[in-house]
């Protein structure tokens, strides 16, 4: 997994997407869009973005069509059949070069072996639920590498959510390990976070 540090949002231009003014532009939209177009040099390479936030989404699909790279987007807004439909484009038509889905709608659930990019645009709180959404194409069945992307602001709050979930992960490891065998110093370093997140600046 690559962690893309991304520097602060800046001031950028705007987009404007079937008559409608955007966003601005951010520093790590532009890294994703940045690596989405080397990724499509390779004809047959497929990218699946997941994103918590639909303007997220909606920003990038102003991108990726101002670029020229053809895609399909589903989040919440899809009634049922319509998301059936459009992850079946993504799959079988080649032309279709980007997945833009909502983490939540599609962490779970879902085969995407036809692509082989993973972007992680936030960090989650639940690192499950990322191992999850990498788990739609890191599955059996798939037949080429994957690369996964996972974007981290700089100086951000993400900061925090990386450190919380690695503390998180540990405290399951630990879990699982025999008590006997565990330091005592590790077990209450871990179990002081899970029951004082404050100690260790997490903002609430």
């Amino acid at each position: 997994m690559m962690n893309i540090d991304t520097p602060e949002p800046a001031t950028g231009e705007l987009y404007r997407h079937s008559g409608h003014e955007l966003k601005q532009k951010s520093s790590k939209m532009s890294t994703v869009v940045d690596n989405i177009k080397k990724s499509c040099m390779d004809v047959v390479s497929k990218s699946v973005v997941f994103s918590s936030w639909r303007d997220t989404l909606d920003i990038l699909a102003a991108i990726l069509g101002a670029e020229g790279i053809a895609f399909v987007q589903v989040d919440g807004r899809n009634p049922l059949l319509g998301r059936t439909e459009l992850l079946t484009k993504f799959c079988q038509d080649p032309t279709i070069r980007v997945l833009l889905i909502s983490i939540n709608t599609g962490a779970v659930g879902l085969t995407l072996t036809e692509a082989n990019m993973v972007h992680i645009v936030e960090s989650q709180w639940n690192p499950a639920i990322e191992e999850q959404a990498i788990a739609r194409v890191v599955r059996m069945g798939q037949k080429r590498p994957v690369t996964i992307f996972k974007y981290i602001t700089a100086g951000s709050i993400e900061n925090t959510v990386v450190k919380l979930q690695e503390k998180k992960t540990r405290i399951i490891k630990l879990s699982m390990q025999d008590k006997d065998s565990v330091e005592s110093d590790a077990n209450l370093d871990s179990f002081k976070f899970a029951i004082d997140p404050n100690e260790w600046g997490v903002v609430s």
